[in-house]
């Protein structure tokens, strides 16, 4: 082989390397923000699975996030393994988590030019692109296509009928406006000492703070952060005054630190307590 075959064949190699450790770190970091019951359930569910060979439970029951995502790699493989963590996620109903990997990995896709590693057909609904950009409290870059990103659509089309399959998701539509308490200065001192100054602990805090508890124990029932795959999502102008608030707290809120804003919120909405947040006097 020629000196140029080889040095090309040897970045081709290295590129490929660097997008599958992208893969696994978004596989990991996904499966870290469910809940250790979460987390359970997805092991089960896992082990469920018909494509091929069917995963032991005993393999991953007393594995962590990082070692059930290894698990699932050498067994499904890197090309398979991340559509069946999205369809398992969606099947235990941590929607938000599924459909911010869904995004993640086709991101991947687009800026790498690896469309075809793409085990699932349909990663990414257009509803979902277009219902996101118009909500301005946490914005989303959507990826700019170019021609050869067409690409992406026609390998989906054609993606073998042996891989694993996800639903096409769906938003919800979000409640109507609602009416919000003011926050007092006594209520944020309280709540940021309550959170240990940690952003999503204090978002949740607010989504406490202004929603009753009755309220809350309604949207168990059909609705999260995004309306992801139920029938409701939050109100808009809640998101956006909890994200104000939030931001007043701490000025630089990263892609990872709002996801997990997302998450810990529909945490809350999908596990109602038996109190809410009291305004302290």
């Amino acid at each position: 082989m020629e000196p140029e075959n080889t040095a090309h064949v040897s970045a081709a190699q290295s590129r490929s390397s660097a997008v599958d450790g992208k893969k696994k770190d978004l596989l990991r970091n996904a499966l870290k923000d469910i809940s250790e019951d979460s987390l359970k359930s997805f092991k089960r569910k896992l082990c469920e699975q018909d494509k091929c060979e069917k995963i032991p439970l005993s393999k991953v029951e007393d594995k962590d996030a990082e070692a059930v995502v290894d698990v699932i790699i050498r067994h499904y493989t890197i090309r398979d393994g991340p559509g069946i963590v999205v369809k398992v996620l969606e099947d235990i109903k941590e929607c938000q988590v599924s459909l911010d990997l869904r995004k993640d990995l086709e991101r991947i896709a687009v800026n790498e030019g690896t469309e075809n590693s793409l085990a699932f057909p349909n990663i990414t609904s257009p509803q979902i692109a277009s219902k996101e950009e118009n909500d301005t409290s946490i914005p989303i870059k959507k990826p700019k296509l170019e021609k050869n990103d067409l690409k992406l659509n026609t390998a989906k089309e054609g993606a073998s009928k042996s891989q694993p399959t996800a639903r096409e998701p769906t938003l919800g539509k979000p409640w109507p406006k609602m009416k919000l308490k003011e926050v007092t200065p006594e209520a944020i001192r309280s709540m940021l000492e309550d959170s240990e100054n940690i952003p999503q602990k204090y978002a949740t805090l607010l989504f406490n703070y202004f929603v009753p508890l009755k309220t809350i124990q309604k949207w168990s029932k059909d609705t999260n952060f995004d309306g992801y795959n139920v029938e409701h999502a939050i109100p808009r102008n809640l998101v956006k005054n909890i994200m104000a608030e939030v931001r007043k707290e701490f000025p630089v809120l990263d892609k990872k630190t709002k996801k997990k804003i997302k998450v810990s919120i529909n945490r809350r909405i999908k596990n109602p307590s038996k109190t809410s947040y009291r305004n302290p006097i």
